[in-house]
């Protein structure tokens, strides 16, 4: 059965009661609600509170010096903008001696300090941020100013991110990876530097920059949980990054992207085959030249051909690849690709790459194929480490790509800091269920 009380609220038949009911926050009172056109409802709010008030720092009791109003944008009801006059209590402390004079009573259940928006309203924002919403259709929808909803937005946000800490904590193979921030007109282009979890499938931070030394004391200062965890660091060939995890996490082991050694051979390939399409048919190809029209199934995988364009291919290097340079360097290819097979042991894995950098060392090879034997030695210990872990950097391509598609959705950005927190907001999947406990006072 309902105790007397709730039978008491559900009982009630006055207006203001009933709407302190729905409001449900304690010692606030709802003096008047009212309708001023056909676009905004407005709502004034007086915080109540009980208990007396005392100076916070000489704890004198306190005098109501004066009831300031203020105007804080809400959440729309009903399709309609929303503004809460909020009626606050300034204070004046009558000790003499005390350097605090006056201060005004804040509710941060309602709205932080300093804040033109409420506190539901900013974080119902930070959640369609975080969706994909963009902040001009959010301030439509709230009836304010963009500026308005994208201080809301990075304040919440930056708050949520400080507090989710377990995407740092959970992570045991990270990536590193460069993305473009801007590019000022005369001027050099910006680059950030993107750190993700990659076995967590989540972005962890953006860097302002990719120098070493700014990236390698980020990662230093990480917290102990961090250091302790992750054992694995994927990068692209960067010998940048490959220092930077030297240097800053000497006990990870670095991990090559897979795609890039063989977007490497493919590189090379491809330009022996110009190189020797260019000798045997001149600068001006045609269409009709064999390895002009073989171009598309060298880089195809082997085994995606079908028999008829594998012959086909084998026709057309026969007439255009006299040397069988192309030949050769479309089987390396191709080796390097039977390398990243998992049903590969270690030690075959090492045997077979060390085949490869044998046959590119030789001096019969043509050039580019030489200078692909020697990345391959170079990168050699750090592109066998594939083998014992099976991560790539996949995971932060894959992160730098839904930065791109939020930059594209916001026109881009000219503040790092706006730009960062979007970022992580939209693509660094937080624990939005720490936004509820956020309290900004």
């Amino acid at each position: 059965m309902l105790n007397q009380k709730m039978r008491g609220y559900l009982a009630s038949s006055h207006d203001t009661r009933m709407l302190d009911i729905l409001c449900g926050l304690k010692d606030v009172h709802i003096l008047s609600i009212e309708r001023l056109d056909t676009t905004l409802i407005t709502l004034e709010m007086d915080i109540t509170k009980r208990q007396r008030k005392f100076c916070p720092t000489c704890s004198s009791l306190c005098v109501i010096k004066d009831r300031p109003v203020v105007i804080i944008n809400d959440l729309p009801a009903f399709q309609f903008p929303v503004r809460l006059r909020l009626v606050k209590h300034r204070l004046r402390c009558p000790n003499a001696a005390c350097p605090v004079t006056t201060f005004t009573l804040t509710d941060p259940r309602i709205a932080p300090r300093r804040s033109s928006t409420s506190t539901r309203c900013a974080k119902y924002l930070t959640r369609q941020v975080g969706n994909g919403v963009t902040i001009s259709r959010l301030a439509a929808e709230i009836g304010c100013s963009w500026h308005t909803v994208n201080r809301s937005v990075t304040r919440f946000g930056a708050a949520l991110l400080a507090a989710d800490t377990q995407r740092v904590k959970k992570t045991v193979a990270m990536g590193l990876d460069e993305i473009s921030f801007r590019k000022p007109v005369r001027e050099a282009r910006q680059w950030c530097t993107t750190v993700t979890g990659v076995d967590s499938y989540q972005l962890i931070d953006i860097l302002p920059t990719r120098e070493a030394a700014p990236v390698a004391a980020y990662l230093a200062h990480m917290p102990q949980a961090f250091h302790q965890t992750v054992r694995y660091g994927t990068l692209d060939m960067s010998a940048l990054y490959s220092a930077i995890y030297s240097v800053a996490l000497p006990h990870v082991t670095q991990v090559v992207d897979p795609f890039h050694v063989v977007q490497c051979a493919n590189r090379s390939l491809d330009e022996v085959r110009r190189r020797v399409q260019a000798a045997t048919w001149g600068t001006r190809v045609k269409r009709s030249a064999p390895l002009y029209r073989a171009r598309r199934r060298l880089l195809t995988g082997e085994e995606r051909l079908s028999p008829k364009a594998r012959e086909l291919l084998s026709s057309l290097l026969e007439l255009g690849d006299p040397d069988g340079e192309v030949a050769f360097a479309h089987r390396i290819k191709e080796a390097i690709r039977d390398f990243y097979d998992r049903s590969l042991s270690y030690a075959s894995a090492e045997a077979l790459l060390d085949d490869v950098i044998l046959h590119l060392s030789a001096s019969a090879v043509s050039p580019e194929m030489r200078r692909l034997g020697r990345t391959l030695h170079t990168w050699k210990s750090r592109i066998l480490a594939w083998h014992t872990c099976h991560f790539s950097n996949g995971k932060t391509e894959a992160a730098n790509r839904t930065i791109k598609l939020m930059k594209r959705i916001g026109y881009g950005f000219t503040n790092f800091e706006n730009f960062r927190v979007r970022a992580l907001l939209f693509a660094g999947h937080p624990t939005w269920k720490l936004l509820d406990s956020i309290r900004i006072d």
